[in-house]
């Protein structure tokens, strides 16, 4: 569960945040931009991928798959390019390092994901995919170290913000996934992991012989 947290929406959101007060403050609104527009894209596809299966059933049976995972998407994109910038003065393989570590700590938010049963592993890794694909964005801009300036007022004020959105009760997220999945679909109950997963294909439209009672007026 802690491991887990590392990824919630209350602790990736604020520190993407920092990230992107650093970029204004350096004056770097070219990566500031991508930025913003990377984290907002990954956002919108990940609650997309979600509302779908939850409004509609729409998911992969084969692979399990019901929507990418948040926590893992969210780490994967903010966090390795948090550490890059924090070693944005340092050697070109230290920030390689930096990078490597990211991903090492996004991959075992992904992993406590799937051990707590809440995603599949076909959910995990395609969000770490699109979350690693955001996070290259500004990854590639930050190749320079001089292009990022973090002043200490600034710092410590993303440091208590951080530390005080942590300790904040966990986002409803997948309470807010459920209403407008409902109200979009106008379904009266989500669809489930469950009974979606189990369902068989010839649900999905009904056998002639059925059809051929139904118009006779039988049972």
């Amino acid at each position: 569960m802690l491991i887990s947290r590392i990824g919630s929406f209350n602790v990736m959101i604020p520190i993407a945040t920092a990230l992107g007060c650093g970029l204004a403050a350096s004056g770097n609104w070219h990566t500031l931009r991508w930025w913003c527009g990377s984290i907002l894209g990954l956002v919108c596809l990940t609650a997309a991928s979600k509302i779908a299966f939850l409004g509609w059933g729409v998911g992969i049976r084969s692979l399990d798959f019901t929507g990418f995972s948040g926590h893992a998407a969210l780490a994967a994109a903010v966090l390795p390019a948090t550490f890059v910038s924090a070693l944005h003065r340092r050697s070109r393989p230290l920030r390689w390092c930096g990078l490597l570590s990211g991903l090492i700590v996004a991959a075992c938010v992904a992993v406590a994901r799937v051990k707590l049963h809440a995603h599949s592993v076909a959910e995990v890794v395609g969000a770490m995919l699109i979350g690693a694909a955001a996070s290259a964005l500004v990854v590639r801009s930050l190749a320079a170290p001089q292009q990022l300036e973090m002043r200490r007022p600034l710092v410590v004020a993303c440091l208590l913000a951080l530390a005080a959105a942590s300790m904040m009760r966990p986002a409803p997220t997948q309470r807010w996934m459920i209403a407008s999945a409902l109200y979009l679909s106008g379904q009266d109950r989500p669809f489930i992991r469950q009974g979606w997963r189990r369902a068989p294909q010839t649900w999905k439209r009904a056998p002639p012989l059925a059809v051929e009672f139904r118009a006779n007026g039988e049972k």
